[in-house]
């Protein structure tokens, strides 16, 4: 008698169809999982595969479909090892044959409590993380879910919904998505920061392609918020540019912005001047007063410079007492109406420090773009030479070229 093979077997194949003859000779087998075990059964009996009353339950099963019956479900439980396996079994009468499909209950529901499980472990280590993470379908773009973090934000269920909608408000997937990137990194993370217009925050992204508990590919993304982080940065940048004792920009940023100036006119032809104002005999006033006299001093002419330019308009102490003013979209007549002003408003105001009061004046260089600069440091060096020749005159007075 042949030897049979271990029904052990079967529980390691979810799917099992034979093709049998009428008389129970096996005429063809296919199997999931371990079809190399029964590779060499075609010709042979039921009986080389199943103990003997597994034999006669299906042949009582076969012997009971019509052969204008297309298609039975059975049910057929095999005793094994003290537990029941429970199958599915599916009858098709053909002309000569019967095809038998079985399908292991027993596995599948093993399975399915498998994914159960390692789909609630990985939800409570999700859920277990203070940042945001949300899993979505690579292909619909659903929401499969969101981790706590994500949902005590919302207020509103989002699993099941389009990422790019709740997301992003958008109609159509983001133009920025990174599915194309992660589908071919080989499960390898992708990094990006990213700022959304909706929450109007900063975020670091960590993107891949992971394995779902149900054995697809989907997108798994942790959004760390990096707000706090990218506005200290602005902060820091800000105070790099900045001058601590007058709060206007420094001389670095003011080149940066004169170059872009410069760049912009080249590009468009566009208009924009360049003044250069100096405090008259300023080594005076801290001498007489001391420093903190002079640094009032500085103060009050940023506040009187600032108060008469535009918002689009840059100013910088460039230097002890020199100052730097771009008017964008302003001729040398627009400048010079400018420069009048604030040499008369300085000249008529008096400066008090403690029980001191006394005056200064301001000599100023201007000069506007022409097409025949080469860069924003030429047109730097004409303002100076401007200046240089206001003083030179007297001072309290304004030199265009």
């Amino acid at each position: 008698m042949p030897e049979k093979i271990d029904i052990d077997a079967l529980l390691n194949t979810s799917v099992f169809i034979l093709r049998i003859s009428k008389k129970g000779k096996i005429l063809d087998i296919a199997t999931d999982g371990i079809e190399s075990n029964f590779s060499n059964l075609s010709g042979k009996n039921l009986s080389d595969i199943f103990p003997d009353d597994v034999v006669r339950k299906l042949l009582d099963i076969t012997e009971n479909v019509s052969s204008t019956l297309l298609l039975k479900k059975n049910l057929l439980t095999i005793p094994h090892r003290g537990q029941p396996i429970s199958m599915e079994v599916y009858i098709i009468a053909e002309e000569n044959s019967y095809l038998i499909f079985l399908s292991n209950i027993t596995l599948n529901q093993t399975l399915s409590n498998k994914i159960v499980k390692e789909y609630s472990q990985l939800i409570s280590l999700f859920d277990s993380i203070d940042h945001i993470i949300y899993v979505t379908d690579m292909d619909t773009y659903e929401i499969l879910f969101v981790n706590k973090t994500l949902q005590d934000r919302v207020k509103y269920p989002l699993t099941g919904k389009l990422c790019y909608k709740e997301f992003q408000n958008l109609d159509s997937p983001c133009p920025f998505c990174t599915n194309h990137i992660i589908r071919n990194n080989n499960y390898q993370p992708y990094y990006w920061e990213f700022y959304n217009k909706k929450l109007n925050k900063y975020f670091h992204l960590t993107d891949r392609v992971i394995k779902w508990p149900d054995g697809r590919d989907v997108r798994f993304e942790l959004a760390v918020d990096i707000t706090k982080q990218k506005n200290l940065e602005k902060e820091l940048k800000i105070l790099a540019a900045t001058d601590e004792i007058t709060g206007l920009w420094n001389r670095r940023h003011f080149i940066d912005q004169g170059n872009h100036e410069f760049e912009r006119a080249l590009r468009y032809n566009t208009p924009f001047s360049l003044i250069l104002l100096d405090i008259d005999w300023f080594k005076k006033i801290n001498d007489s007063y001391g420093h903190l006299a002079g640094d009032m001093v500085l103060k009050k002419i940023s506040k009187i410079v600032t108060n008469n330019l535009r918002e689009l308009d840059v100013c910088s102490r460039i230097g002890g007492d020199e100052f730097g003013i771009i008017l964008t979209n302003t001729d040398i007549s627009g400048a010079l109406a400018l420069a009048e002003r604030l040499r008369t408003f300085i000249e008529k105001k008096t400066f008090v420090y403690e029980a001191n009061k006394f005056n200064t004046t301001i000599s100023i260089g201007i000069t506007e773009y022409k097409k025949t600069f080469t860069s924003f440091e030429e047109m730097f060096k004409i303002a100076d030479i401007a200046l240089y020749e206001a003083k030179e005159k007297g001072r309290n007075m304004i030199v265009s070229k």
